[in-house]
């Protein structure tokens, strides 16, 4: 990890809500032992995913019709938030996720602590689902290209002593984060070995998942610690 980017851009993201399905249904199953060995490998467990409303997805219907079976070649992964669901696809190359959610629902947002010393906003519910076991507090936007408005970064403030940004080392990702450090002071920490190298990641980790995934959850954990404390 890398807090010491020296890539400033004075881009502000501004956030226009994409077209989005009226009405998904979905019909959950039990987690199958291919999505068991998924999340397993970034150490979520069952106990996150019934904290955090993660379902096994068996059929799905948009409209009224249905649009998806549960296949092992295509397995879903549906988040749920109030009525409204993000569907991913986490073995399809072309596409992985379809969703009707909107930007005020905050992938983790009702599992956080009322204080804490430490929150990381980052860039997906699959690394919120990493860190939760890793007994670290965060929250990710619906995309990374949504930014959080400044009465939800005021309410974090007065919750948690110390809050980062963990975004992906690319275009985006970095246009997010600088642009949280400068409108809300937000100091960004990225996966990288270096400016030219956004591709590789850090030690070909290119978030908190990957690097569970990789190395474990201690090695995880004291890299955070060393970047964090």
């Amino acid at each position: 990890i890398n807090n010491n980017s020296n890539i400033i851009t004075n881009k502000v993201i501004r956030v226009k809500e994409p077209k989005k399905p009226k009405d998904i249904k979905c019909k959950i199953q039990s987690f199958t032992s291919i999505d068991i060995q998924y999340l397993k490998q970034f150490g979520i467990t069952n106990k996150f995913c019934k904290l955090a409303k993660w379902y096994s997805i068996k059929h799905y219907w948009i409209d009224g019709e249905l649009m998806y079976t549960y296949s092992n070649y295509n397995p879903c992964i549906g988040y749920y938030f109030n009525g409204r669901w993000k569907l991913y696809f986490y073995l399809n190359k072309e596409w992985r996720f379809l969703s009707n959610t909107t930007k005020n629902d905050i992938q983790g947002w009702n599992m956080l602590p009322k204080t804490g010393d430490l929150l990381i906003i980052t860039k997906s519910f699959k690394d919120v689902g990493t860190l939760y076991e890793q007994e670290i507090s965060s929250i990710a936007p619906q995309a990374e290209s949504i930014l959080l408005p400044e009465n939800i970064i005021n309410d974090l403030k007065l919750r948690f002593k110390t809050i980062y940004s963990l975004m992906d080392y690319d275009n985006t990702g970095i246009h997010l984060a600088w642009t949280m450090r400068k409108l809300y002071n937000i100091k960004p920490l990225f996966f990288t070995e270096g400016l030219w190298k956004r591709k590789q990641g850090y030690k070909g980790a290119k978030d908190a998942s990957d690097y569970r995934k990789l190395f474990g959850k201690d090695e995880l954990k004291n890299l955070i610690n060393d970047n964090t404390m």
